[in-house]
């Protein structure tokens, strides 16, 4: 009885750690998808109404509604973005390099700089969307049933 019991909470914990590791992977896609198109937004309001910064990342979602608030609070919009990115513990170091390469950038001073780095960002988060699309898809079922076959290993022993 206490065996069956064992072995159930042990399958249970396995299969609940293999998702939860799992879901990180896929947190880390949905949330680059969600950049990608929170930059898509921001370009077309700096490209078509020309206002400022912190109003364009505003309600574009994403990193850039925090980094919205920094700017309002009195940071430079390249530290509003990098302090943003670094608040976000789904993204990995290729991920930060590219959006701190586009937070260097703001500081061009005219519309047209500002909306080409912007086009540099749309294009350099395509790869990164793929990669982390190919990892979550290979290594999210990996992962997921590696840790029910360690589960039925520890079954094994206990039996």
């Amino acid at each position: 009885m206490f065996k069956i019991a064992g072995i159930f909470i042990v399958m249970t914990a396995a299969s609940i750690m293999g998702l939860k590791k799992r879901s990180t992977l896929y947190m880390r896609l949905k949330l680059l998808r969600e950049t990608q198109s929170a930059v898509c937004a921001a370009e077309a309001k700096l490209r078509c109404m020309r206002i400022p910064l912190d109003e364009c990342f505003d309600s574009c979602g994403s990193v850039f509604t925090e980094a919205s608030l920094n700017i309002r609070n009195g940071m430079l919009p390249s530290e509003a973005i990098k302090n943003a990115v670094d608040s976000e513990s789904f993204f990995n170091e290729n991920d930060r390099d590219v959006l701190y390469e586009f937070s260097n950038g703001l500081s061009a001073d005219d519309c047209e700089g500002q909306i080409s780095n912007f086009r540099l960002l749309s294009e350099r988060l395509k790869p990164l969307i793929k990669n982390a699309s190919d990892e979550a898809a290979k290594k999210g079922r990996l992962v997921l049933e590696g840790s029910i076959l360690a589960a039925a290993a520890i079954i094994l022993i206990i039996l």
